[in-house]
């Protein structure tokens, strides 16, 4: 069996074997909506900011990989804070971080597994991390 290097991604006290193929980060959050007499929209507030990254990787066959509520570390990520006026810039994510980069904590909220013939497992995860508290270390195991 071929020998897996550490990927972008890294399971929180493991040396997890996950190597993200492709990734895309995105935005989200919440919206709120106050309408007039008329029923038009005449407020908006947006909140609960997010950053989600949709991705695929893959990794030796029957290793354990992240589950739904675990934390993950991520390198390459640029997050950013949301302004007092709802605004934000936009997020980054770099595949070829080198070691020396950030780690972000994120939370597995979506995750998949494609299994065939071949030497190694196909991952789909969503991971994501929420903006205004940092959250993205929730632990969910009991204190």
């Amino acid at each position: 069996m071929s020998k897996y290097l550490v990927g972008t991604l890294k399971l929180s006290g493991t040396a997890a074997s996950l190597i993200f193929q492709d990734a895309s980060i995105s935005l989200e959050s919440d919206t709120a909506e106050v309408k007039d007499e008329n029923g038009n929209v005449a407020f908006v507030q947006h909140y609960n900011h997010r950053a989600t990254i949709s991705c695929n990787a893959v990794c030796p066959k029957g290793e354990a990989q992240p589950c739904l509520g675990a934390t993950v570390k991520v390198k390459g990520v640029t997050l950013p804070a949301p302004a007092a006026d709802g605004s934000m810039t936009s997020p980054t994510i770099n595949l070829e971080a080198d070691d020396s980069a950030e780690e972000v904590e994120f939370l597995v909220t979506a995750s998949s597994i494609s299994s065939s013939n071949s030497d190694v497992d196909k991952y789909a995860l969503t991971l994501t991390r929420y903006l205004e508290n940092g959250i993205g270390a929730i632990k969910t195991d009991a204190v």
